[in-house]
């Protein structure tokens, strides 16, 4: 009869273990859940949107290579979903898209979280960002390094 009391209680320890286990740390924040709103870009996945295909490769203020030195700023969009930024050094990050398009997510490792951009437009040969809070007006335009 005791071994059937320990086997119960071990069980119970299981279920209750799991339980616990299955309530992990939810975020809401758009990109780190994978949620339907956040498009992953990955090498040989179709997009619904042309801005997956269309954002990939070097930006930049001035539409040349960036030299990390010289204060030049941009960005480097892969198909992996990876990117560095570039200014006054390189920082590796990821990006990742919403699934109209219409917005830019990077990870912002020192926060912990992702920070959005409205993408205004994008071209085969222009990227033009902006702040989506209204409080905070800024514009950012970039062209594509050949």
């Amino acid at each position: 009869m005791s071994k059937f009391k320990y086997l119960f209680l071990a069980l119970i320890a299981i279920a209750v273990g799991g339980g616990f286990a299955s309530y992990g740390d939810e975020d809401d924040e758009p990109g780190k859940t994978g949620s339907d709103n956040v498009t992953n870009v990955n090498p040989g996945q179709p997009s619904d949107n042309n801005n997956a295909a269309l954002i990939i490769g070097t930006w930049s203020r001035n539409g040349q290579f960036i030299d990390p030195e010289d204060g030049n700023y941009g960005y480097i969009f892969r198909a992996d979903g990876t990117c560095d930024l570039f200014g006054s050094g390189i920082e590796e990050t990821t990006y990742r898209l919403s699934s109209d398009g219409k917005q830019l997510f990077i990870y912002d490792e020192y926060y912990d979280e992702y920070d959005s951009m409205n993408i205004d437009k994008l071209t085969a040969d222009k990227l033009v960002l902006s702040d989506p809070d209204e409080d905070y007006d800024w514009t950012e335009v970039l062209y594509r390094v050949k």
